[in-house]
């Protein structure tokens, strides 16, 4: 039994639960059940491989062997062991017996992982690159949380609605809504990321200040992204034609997340949320899809749509003498509301259409029609 190399467990339990978080993406491909291990320069190399993608993890190390070749393993069961080790070290060997070869995991205990030989995995390498950028860790976890949100809901339907829209200053995702977060490039830009793209994301933890894409194409000129940062990196195709963008209408959709309301409220998040779970309980109970939110000059007064069974006082600022009266899809807003984590947001409003809501700084923007189901 040789030794490969020894992990300091403090020092690799972010990547480690980067690793895992890789595994979580969605996949069809058998290869995503495995990763492989190897030696480079004199770091510890992991690779997993979810959607005909390559991801890739330094992990610093002590004894590294840098004459082993490369392993592959049973990813999840692997990787949940690791992070499972309260030791001070992990010590990892390979076991070579009886033409079988093993990986061994000393640390608690000692774990016996058979290795897999036969296994075609992704191999994508970028021949063609454009200029890199830079995207942060806030705005990677504002399209996240909010453009996600649109391409994941019940809304979006078809594949233009699945996709996600970056431009020089924003990413915008739409359904029956739409919603941009705000991107700081500094030339022109326009790219389209499908769903399995952006969720590869999730891996860079929030220790990451920035993380780096490249946009190129690979050997058969299939387009292909880059992103990574000091330790983390996945390398994958954009699988998504630059036509798309010719079938929807773009510049409809900008023009209504830039739009600029005269009236307008702001009203406290934790407040609103609390309130729309109780009219929820009884639009569930009435079958009801829709909520009545009737505005003030100090307060709104939210409803069941029949203002029947359930009806309560929101105090709010801001809004306007004149009453405005809206009809709006229930759990689409309160979906809405809930991923702002700022303690206020502001609800503007007027053209009878569709209401905009914003964060406490106006960047992210989220647009959603005003009901006509009922």
């Amino acid at each position: 039994m040789k030794k490969i190399a020894t992990l300091k467990t403090s020092e690799v339990t972010d990547l480690l639960k980067s690793i895992k978080t890789s595994l979580g993406v969605k996949t069809f491909y058998d290869y995503s059940n495995y990763l492989s291990i190897s030696p480079y320069n004199d770091i510890l190399l992991v690779k997993t491989y979810p959607t005909n993608s390559v991801c890739e993890f330094a992990l610093e190390c002590e004894n590294l062997d840098t004459e082993f070749k490369e392993v592959t393993v049973s990813a999840e069961t692997f990787i949940n062991m690791l992070l499972s080790m309260t030791s001070e070290a992990i010590n990892i060997f390979i076991e070579e017996e009886n033409g079988s070869k093993n990986v061994v995991v000393k640390g608690d205990g000692t774990f016996v992982f058979a290795t897999v030989e036969v296994i075609t995995v992704p191999n994508i390498h970028m021949k063609q690159e454009a200029e890199e950028r830079i995207l942060t860790t806030e705005q990677i976890r504002n399209i996240l949380t909010f453009n996600k949100s649109v391409v994941d809901s019940e809304y979006a339907l078809d594949i233009k609605q699945k996709q996600y829209y970056f431009t020089k200053d924003n990413c915008f995702t739409f359904s029956s809504g739409a919603c941009s977060t705000p991107l700081t490039f500094e030339d022109d830009f326009d790219l389209i990321l499908s769903n399995d793209v952006i969720n590869l994301f999730k891996i860079f933890n929030d220790n990451v200040d920035k993380v780096f894409i490249t946009i190129g194409y690979d050997d058969e000129d299939q387009k292909t992204i880059i992103a990574n940062c000091d330790d983390i990196s996945f390398i994958t195709h954009v699988a998504i034609s630059d036509s798309l963008k010719d079938i929807i209408p773009i510049n409809a959709i900008r023009e209504r997340l830039e739009k600029e309301y005269d009236t307008y409220f702001d009203i406290s998040v934790k407040s609103f949320l609390s309130t729309l779970n109780r009219i929820k309980l009884i639009n569930k109970e009435q079958g009801l899809p829709v909520v009545l939110i009737k505005v003030n000059s100090d307060s709104i007064e939210v409803s069941d749509v029949n203002e029947a069974s359930a009806k309560e006082i929101v105090s709010c600022t801001g809004a306007f003498d004149e009453e405005y009266s809206m009809k709006l899809e229930l759990n689409q807003l309160y979906n809405i509301i809930n991923s702002y984590s700022t303690d206020t947001i502001r609800i503007a409003y007027g053209d009878d259409t569709a209401i905009l809501i914003t964060d406490e700084e106006k960047t992210i923007r989220n647009i959603m029609p005003e009901s006509r189901l009922i």
